[in-house]
């Protein structure tokens, strides 16, 4: 996905560069290291429930996306009474899912959604000056 964001302008285009056979090596390296940061940082953990951590993590960050295109499908097409609905059922569960997470897998989602922000802000900072 870094490879992809990477095209398109979100991350650093230096995620995007491939390998000799198509595989984005940058984008894939500095994930293995991110998730053996992650890892280490729980070695007290069971493998098991090591996977089930960062599942639940992964899936606390993820959930802003879904909880985001939902509110702005109740903002944005306010007419649609059958879409703002299943929107409102959509972001009621998010919320639901969030809690059923539990704290320390938010705040981790919430910690990897935080670091990312500067990276963004480069990145449209990059893109706004001008070339000389």
């Amino acid at each position: 996905m870094p490879r992809a964001m990477a095209q398109g302008g979100v991350f650093p285009a230096w995620f995007g560069k491939e390998g000799m056979r198509g595989t984005p090596v940058r984008a894939h390296l500095v994930s293995g290291v991110l998730v053996t940061l992650v890892a280490l940082s729980n070695y007290a953990r069971g493998m098991g429930e090591l996977f089930t951590f960062i599942a639940s993590v992964s899936l606390a960050a993820g959930m802003l996306a879904y909880l985001a295109s939902a509110l702005a499908a109740i903002r944005l097409l306010p007419d649609d009474l059958p879409l703002k609905i299943a929107s409102l059922i959509a972001a009621v569960f998010v919320l639901w899912m969030v809690y059923g997470l539990g704290l320390e897998a938010d705040l981790w989602g919430l910690a990897l959604l935080v670091a990312g922000l500067p990276v963004y802000l480069w990145v449209c900072h990059s893109r706004a000056a001008p070339a000389s």
